[in-house]
C-alpha cells in the first residue's frame, strides 16, 4: 500500500478545524528501518519535515521501532492497524512531533487500542488530542470497531485528564509487568458522536 491511498484512507484530517495543522503519516517499513538506524537525516527526508533533538524517544527506540518492525515482517497489510507519525506545521515548516499508534487490528470483540507520545518541545499545544481525534475517526470508520481502548500512567495526570475531554471512560486500573501501576480507558461512541459511524 502506497503512502498516497494510506493517507486517503486515514482521510483528510485538514478539513477538521482542530487539525488544520496536523497529519498523521504511516509508519512504514521504510520509515521504521530509517529510524531503527539512527539515520536522521535519510528519515527527515522521507518525512519531509524536521525532527526535534528529542526524537526518538527511549520508548520509541527501543519499545516501539522493534515491535511495529517485527509485525509489519509478519504482516506487510496490518499497516493502517500500526504506527502513524504526528507531523505539525510549526510557523509554515513541517516537523515531526510524536507518534500515534495503534496496536493492532480489532480483537473479537471489536477493540482496539491506541498508545500516544508528544516529544517535549511540543507538549501543551494541543496535539495529542488533536491527533487521537483524528485517529479516532478513522478507527471508527473502519469495519467491525466497537471501542478504542488507552492506558495511561497512573502518575500522568496530563493525559488523563485529555482522554477525559476525549470522551474515554476509566474501566480500571491495570499492572503492567514493565511500566507498573497504570489506568485502563475506553471510548465507546455514542450515535450522536462525529466518532460514530454515519
Amino acid at each position: 500500500m502506497n503512502r498516497e491511498l494510506f493517507l486517503r484512507m486515514l482521510g483528510n484530517v485538514s478539513n477538521m478545524p482542530e487539525t488544520q495543522w496536523l497529519q498523521l503519516v504511516p509508519f512504514t517499513a521504510q520509515l521504521l528501518e530509517l529510524a531503527a538506524a539512527g539515520d536522521r537525516p535519510a528519515f527527515a527526508k522521507a518525512v519531509g519535515g524536521s525532527l526535534p533533538d528529542s526524537w526518538p524517544s527511549h520508548g520509541v527506540r527501543f519499545h516501539q521501532l522493534p515491535l511495529q518492525i517485527a509485525a509489519l515482517r509478519e504482516d506487510p497489510e496490518g499497516l493502517p492497524w500500526h504506527g502513524r507519525l504526528i507531523v505539525v506545521s510549526d510557523n509554515g515548516t513541517p516537523s515531526l512531533a510524536g507518534v500515534i499508534n495503534l496496536k493492532g487490528p480489532p480483537d473479537e470483540r471489536g477493540l482496539v487500542e491506541i498508545g500516544y507520545e508528544v516529544v517535549p518541545e511540543f507538549r501543551r499545544r494541543g496535539v495529542a488530542s488533536a491527533a487521537a481525534r483524528a485517529l479516532l475517526r478513522w478507527c471508527f470508520e473502519q469495519p467491525g470497531v466497537t471501542a478504542v481502548r488507552a492506558r495511561t500512567l497512573k502518575g500522568n495526570t496530563v493525559s488523563q485528564h485529555m482522554l477525559k475531554r476525549l470522551g474515554f471512560a476509566r474501566i480500571g486500573p491495570e499492572r503492567d509487568p514493565e511500566l507498573g501501576e497504570m489506568i485502563a480507558w475506553e471510548y465507546r461512541p455514542m450515535p450522536s458522536s462525529p466518532s460514530a459511524k454515519s
